[in-house]
């Protein structure tokens, strides 16, 4: 009886709606056979009631039943189903139309506990069979679930993060010529999600007309083979018919057996803000730019209309100062003062016109560093005794007897020290000292050795409060006064353009209060060991 239940057909489908019938006359047995000690857990029920005909040796392990069992006692598939499952459970095969069929669902094991399996069988119709029957085997995909699940998770907090950085994220489906994003994407463009058509055509049709060979010339290299990533920025219409710009990167993450790409994957960025903020600086580049050929001009006209006739007025009035009597001679004084006053201004913003724009004022020459001081003392040492200070050279004596120097730079910066010194020292000394550190020894390929020129200026003067010391190489800056009354004289470019040269000659310089009241100033310019002096 149990031989011809298994391999006798009945002629019709015991399942409204099969319109195909899979023919097992005499395999049946052969096929149980098979499966008997197989490692995966198969079993052959009814469809009707769910009632187990048949399970191997595995399925019942798995289940914890003996051998056999299935014969003895009338166990319903449908009760190892999880409950929370069984409903749509018996749904899906209520609406089952072909014979092959593959459900995920969640058994209750042995320990009580959900655990996640796929069913795939084939529905068969046996003559003597009260209906339809179902042969079919359980894989345990609890992991895969579980790493679903994770993945699932990771999405979302992907999706969270991006949202939350306004970054949209889509996904390019070559083949069917479909894009999926994470939402923002669209939303960015004002669109509700579900509300704009996720294909090639659509995106296409946002992209700003003088945009879009731009946008096509980028994905050219991805999509030839050429590159696997492409990065570019475009202008598109969002629903209001605005124009947003948008920093789009992809990069190809699959590729066919020819090569060719079937999957880009990648995000977008609102770039809006950030062109609007680069338009501005370029409308203010522009006008700088106009601004400062403005100023070129000014102090072109300056030099030649300025400087000249305060060169003639200074010849004039020198020749009277030595003509002139008792009576006018504190005026002409007062008028060659204010003149080289002004002429010193005029010449100190021609200097800063020159640094600004690179234009070298002399060349660095071999120099003899023991006349070079000598002048220096002796200029200097009349210079304090008009205020009836007294000076101090010091020169370290490993100081190379000839280097290459910007001499010019050099005592530009030099005397402008020296002159600030004096000029804030109601009493006591000026000092000059100057070292010497070699950095790199000379070669025989020709290579001169080199080093730093140190050089320290101080005074005993008024000093300059610390709070102002961090500002006095502003340009304009001048400290002002105690209790805040006016500024100190000057023009506050001196130190500007000693800071401006110094950094030319490859050095810096800096300002500390001196060790007994007043202010040290230390700058050191790199220089090289010469042979010999022109």
């Amino acid at each position: 009886m149990k031989e011809k239940k298994h391999n006798e057909l009945s002629e019709k489908p015991s399942i409204q709606g099969f319109n195909e019938r899979i023919s097992v006359e005499g395999l049946l047995d052969r096929i149980f056979e098979l499966i008997r000690n197989a490692s995966i857990s198969a079993f052959y029920r009814s469809l009707s009631d769910h009632r187990i005909v048949y399970a191997n040796a595995y399925f019942s392990k798995t289940f914890r039943l003996p051998l056999g069992e299935w014969e003895k006692t009338p166990y319903l598939w449908t009760d190892f189903v999880a409950p929370v499952d069984k409903e749509s459970y018996r749904q899906y095969f209520e609406g089952l139309k072909t014979p092959q069929y593959s459900l995920d669902y969640r058994l209750i094991d042995e320990l009580g506990q959900p655990r996640w399996v796929q069913e795939e069988g084939t529905v068969l119709f046996p003559k003597h069979s009260e209906g339809a029957m179902a042969l079919a085997l359980i894989h345990d995909i609890s992991e895969h679930k579980r790493i679903e699940a994770e993945l699932y998770g990771n999405e979302e907090r992907l999706n969270r993060v991006l949202t939350d950085l306004h970054v949209g994220l889509w996904d390019w489906d070559i083949p069917n010529k479909r894009y999926f994003g994470n939402g923002f994407w669209t939303q960015m463009f004002g669109f509700q999600p579900g509300t704009f058509t996720t294909d090639e055509a659509a995106w296409a049709a946002i992209v700003h007309p003088d945009d879009f060979d731009h946008f096509l010339l980028a994905l050219e290299d991805p999509l030839t083979g050429k590159a696997d990533q492409f990065s570019t920025e475009y202008r598109v219409r969002t629903l209001s018919g605005d124009w947003k710009w948008i920093l789009d990167q992809g990069k190809v993450i699959d590729r066919d057996p020819l090569g060719r790409p079937v999957r880009l994957i990648g995000t977008i960025v609102d770039i809006t803000a950030q062109k609007e903020r680069q338009t501005e600086l370029m409308h203010a580049k522009v006008k700088a730019e106009k601004a400062s050929r403005e100023k070129s001009e000014l102090l072109a006209s300056v030099n030649h209309d300025l400087k000249t006739p305060l060169t003639v007025i200074l010849g004039a009035v020198e020749t009277l100062l030595q003509e002139s009597t008792a009576p006018t001679k504190p005026l002409l004084e007062m008028i060659h003062s204010n003149t080289r006053r002004l002429e010193k201004m005029v010449g100190a913003l021609l200097e800063i016109h020159q640094i600004e724009l690179g234009m070298p004022t002399s060349l660095a020459k071999a120099i003899r560093t023991k006349r070079l001081f000598e002048d220096c003392n002796r200029n200097y040492t009349q210079l304090a005794k008009k205020k009836n200070l007294s000076y101090e050279q010091r020169i370290a004596q490993d100081i190379p007897k000839t280097i290459i120097l910007d001499q010019d730079r050099f005592l530009k910066v030099l005397n402008n020290l020296v002159d600030n010194a004096v000029k804030y020292t109601r009493e006591g000394s000026v000092r000059l000292e100057v070292g010497y550190i070699p950095v790199e020894a000379g070669n025989a390929r020709g290579n001169r050795a080199e080093g730093e020129l140190h050089v320290s200026v101080s005074d005993t003067g008024i000093g300059i409060p610390k709070a102002y010391l961090p500002y006095v190489f502003d340009r304009f800056f001048r400290v002002p006064n105690k209790g805040g009354r006016g500024r100190s004289p000057g023009f506050g470019l001196g130190l500007s353009i000693c800071r401006d040269l110094v950094e030319q000659m490859g050095g810096a310089i800096s300002i500390k209060p001196a060790e007994k009241g007043g202010t040290t100033v230390e700058f050191y310019v790199r220089v090289k060991e010469g042979n010999g002096a022109s």
